[in-house]
């Protein structure tokens, strides 16, 4: 018999059943009612992400607490992230955990997009929804903690960020999240973003399960693969208009948005509204269109980058390094080998 596949639950109905329970019955019932008025007028899919997000701050304002997310975050029990938890808690070292994430993250989080770039240091930026910048208060500040919080647990280090930026102003309290990452952290800045040092992210983590994580992406990649195929309207237009544009360098939102006759900024409205952005979408599918690519052996990997829109084929390696973890030319060695065991 099948096993039923994990269930993805969004992060933010987590946060929302981890705020409730600081609410008494009628404080709830307060909250709820509250939270569902500003976004009558909104379309189901992205009205049910607002009332989230609207209920945290409702939460917040009942029990006059202005660091809801934060102090939710230092209490959370990271197990009940769900699926999310346990790929990060089985993979081999706190960098895995996060490629991992980055990988993922969108299967249980559809108003926000993870941004990796390794380098001297490992940055992951949190891109919102147009117009949730500052909107997101609470859980911009409670992913972070409780991401840190986890990482801390499942190495056993206390593994200290080189800095933290939010978009989110804040007056006051700022030291109290300074003392908890142990480094700089800003607020009111022009992204969301944490840096780590590279040397501390090798930590081993100490629930790593090679055979749980293969199961476990198998199941994501699967869920991937589902979402893929129902693709949503204005996402399969993207697409299509991209695939004409990445060879010309001219795969810009602009350009996009011009082949497809509207703004751009009604292109990111319609794209948002699908649970979406314009660079989710371009970037998921460079990746899909460079393991496609690599499967030809005729295709050299210079002209594979152009394909892609990218000017240097260093620019596509690193892309590819980011999102598989791996180098083309070992993927493209691997493919080689499983076509030639298929003949």
């Amino acid at each position: 018999m099948k096993p039923h596949a994990p269930r993805f639950e969004d992060i933010h109905a987590v946060a929302v059943r981890i705020a409730a329970r600081k609410l008494t019955r009628s404080q709830n019932r307060d909250a709820d009612r509250e939270a569902r008025k500003p976004f009558e007028g909104a379309n189901s899919k992205v009205k049910l992400q607002l009332y989230r997000i609207g209920f945290l701050d409702e939460a917040a304002r009942i029990v006059g607490d202005d660091y809801l997310g934060f102090n939710l975050a230092k209490e959370t029990n990271t197990k009940e992230l769900g699926i999310i938890y346990y790929v990060i808690a089985s993979s081999p070292t706190a960098l895995d955990a996060i490629k991992n994430l980055v990988r993922y993250h969108h299967l249980v989080n559809s108003t926000t997009t993870l941004v990796l770039e390794i380098g001297r240091q490992v940055d992951v930026e949190v891109r919102f929804r147009p117009g949730l910048e500052s909107f997101e208060r609470h859980i911009a500040e409670w992913g972070p903690t409780t991401f840190v919080a986890a990482l801390r647990d499942l190495t056993g280090t206390q593994i200290v960020p080189r800095s933290l930026t939010f978009i989110h102003r804040r007056t006051s309290g700022i030291d109290k999240f300074r003392s908890f990452f142990g480094c700089p952290v800003r607020f009111g800045a022009s992204r969301q973003c944490i840096a780590f040092s590279t040397n501390s992210l090798l930590a081993p983590i100490r629930t790593a399960d090679d055979y749980l994580l293969n199961v476990l992406k198998a199941f994501c990649e699967e869920a991937i693969g589902r979402r893929k195929t129902a693709s949503t309207p204005t996402r399969a237009k993207v697409e299509a208009a991209l695939t004409q544009h990445l060879p010309n360098g001219r795969a810009t939102v602009d350009a996009v948005a011009k082949a497809l006759r509207t703004s751009s900024r009604s292109l990111a409205r319609r794209l948002a509204e699908e649970g979406t952005s314009y660079i989710a979408v371009l970037d998921e599918l460079r990746r899909d269109l460079a393991m496609r690519y690599l499967e030809d052996a005729t295709l050299e990997l210079s002209h594979i980058a152009w394909l892609l829109g990218y000017s240097e084929v260093t620019s596509f390696n690193h892309a590819f390094q980011r999102w598989t973890a791996r180098s083309t030319r070992a993927v493209r060695a691997k493919l080689g080998q499983q076509s030639v065991a298929s003949r």
